[in-house]
């Protein structure tokens, strides 16, 4: 792992952090965490990807990554449903729109 995913997955580790033990949350939740909590890392990444098609959600794309990586460290994990698929919520996103996203739950 590059050291930048490892100190990117040290800042969303920290965000989960802040989350009491068995809370349920989605990928937006974090993300709006990330916004309040870290702002200037917030943009500095977001800057990263401003070539991009779509910076928001290319970015967005690795917050998620950066969730499934802490998933494999027991730090979090997805909810599921009875049939093992997971549970998708709808909420807004940065733009204001809904849209689905996994609900993660905090070990």
């Amino acid at each position: 792992m590059k050291s930048d995913n490892i100190a990117f997955d040290k800042t969303i580790e920290g965000i989960i952090g802040h989350y009491l033990q068995g809370r349920e949350f989605d990928s937006h939740a974090i993300i709006n965490t990330f916004i309040k909590g870290c702002e200037q890392e917030y943009v500095k990444r977001l800057t990263e990807h401003k070539d991009a098609k779509s910076a928001f959600k290319t970015f967005h794309s690795r917050i998620g990554k950066a969730l499934n990586r802490a998933a494999k460290k027991n730090l979090i994990k997805k909810k599921l449903k009875a049939d093992n698929n997971p549970v998708l919520r709808r909420s807004l996103n940065i733009k204001g729109y809904e849209s689905y996203n996994h609900v993660w739950i905090k070990l």
